[in-house]
């Protein structure tokens, strides 16, 4: 079991950040490529995930600082429906959604996120602005 590392980030008081470990195996693949504009996404997932209401990152194996959050309204079947459409497109091949971890910061602007101590980690705000990007 990996160490654990609380990371503690200032930011605005009741504001939602968002924290990607870079080194994860990718959770769920595409079954076709995410044209620019498409509000939905077909996937592939070899585990039962609930995604509904979920924030991802869809971005390519190959550059991680290539990316872009997904808010997950709904999940049926192999196709997620998005809240927003694509912002550009996402090639099949390498290309793969993965989890966010989240906090929520206190009435004193500070929030607290669980990640891997050896983990390179991505720190986002909900609007996809990178807060830090450790590696």
């Amino acid at each position: 079991m990996p160490d654990i590392y609380w990371l503690r980030i200032s930011c605005n008081p009741h504001e939602k950040i968002f924290a990607m470990e870079k080194e994860q195996e990718p959770a769920i693949r595409l079954l076709e490529k995410g044209g620019k504009g498409d509000t939905s996404l077909k996937i592939y997932k070899d585990r039962k995930w609930q995604l509904d209401g979920a924030v991802m990152v869809l971005c390519s194996k190959d550059n991680q600082d290539d990316f872009e959050m997904v808010h997950v309204q709904n999940m049926e079947n192999d196709t997620c429906t998005l809240s927003e459409p694509l912002k550009k497109e996402h090639k099949k091949i390498k290309t793969a959604l993965y989890p966010l971890m989240h906090g929520t910061a206190d009435a004193q602007g500070i929030c607290e996120i669980a990640v891997r101590s050896q983990a390179d980690y991505l720190l986002l705000k909900a609007d996809g602005q990178i807060l830090e990007n450790n590696h």
